[in-house]
């Protein structure tokens, strides 16, 4: 009998042993895939996680200026928004053939709303300012602004860089003629800048950008909920004593 013990405690011995030492390699292999692991998550987090999370940022932010350009087009028209749509059409349709965003056409397109002008005329004037930005190298800022004093019977520095306009009338420049002349005199310049040089690739930007819109326009709504929840959060805080402010 004892020595049928002695045999199964040598058995059992060996059997720990052996299990012992599967257990040791299992542990090491789950170290090894631990490491493994968590190297693939900083690399994950540096050259997917981060770069998503930053165009997002960029989307939201493209979204945004969109919107408020949009926005405030519809406020300077006071809430027309039959004509906020035809002109936001026209940016559209205008950036497809020149380097200009439309978010940045849509900001003037608001600025010749706010003076009172018809959409006829913020048409003719954003058009022609397109044209005589590419030809001189102007701002479309500037020449929209410019442009928008001829309305007034004045041609300003217009006058001194295209002395054909000091030919006009105060009438003629308050009829728009000015606009006119810059249409029939500077046409396809626009079309052409953007097909040479970087042109096309300031296309693309632009194009880019619109998708990007687009896909912050779909995350607006989650990361409005998200704002709202951690505004909670932040007035909780405010609201601790100083003491707890402290710890």
């Amino acid at each position: 009998m004892s020595r049928r013990i002695a045999d199964l405690l040598i058995k059992i011995g060996a059997d720990s042993y052996e299990f012992q030492q599967k257990a040791q390699q299992v542990e090491r292999n789950l170290g090894s895939l631990e490491k493994r692991l968590t190297s693939l998550g900083k690399s994950l987090s540096v050259k997917l996680t981060a770069p998503l999370a930053a165009l997002g940022a960029v989307a939201l932010k493209n979204a945004d200026t969109q919107q408020q350009a949009e926005q405030r087009l519809l406020t300077a028209l006071k809430g027309r928004t039959d004509i906020q749509q035809r002109l936001i059409a026209q940016a559209a349709e205008l950036q497809s053939r020149s380097v200009l965003g439309d978010e940045v056409v849509i900001g003037q397109q608001a600025y010749l709303a706010s003076l009172g002008m018809t959409e006829e005329q913020i048409g003719r004037v954003i058009e022609a300012s397109a044209q005589l930005s590419a030809a001189t190298g102007m701002t479309l800022d500037s020449a929209v602004k410019n442009l928008a004093k001829t309305f007034g019977g004045l041609t300003g520095e217009l006058g001194e860089s295209i002395p054909k306009l000091k030919e006009l009338t105060v009438e003629q420049l308050k009829n728009g003629e000015a606009v006119d002349f810059i249409l029939e005199n500077y046409k396809g310049f626009a079309e052409s800048a953007a097909q040479t040089a970087l042109g096309p690739l300031r296309q693309l930007n632009n194009a880019w950008g619109d998708f990007l819109e687009q896909i912050g326009a779909a995350m607006m709504p989650f990361a409005t909920k998200v704002t709202r929840a951690l505004t909670v959060v932040v007035q909780m805080l405010q609201s601790l004593s100083p003491a707890m402010k402290q710890v």
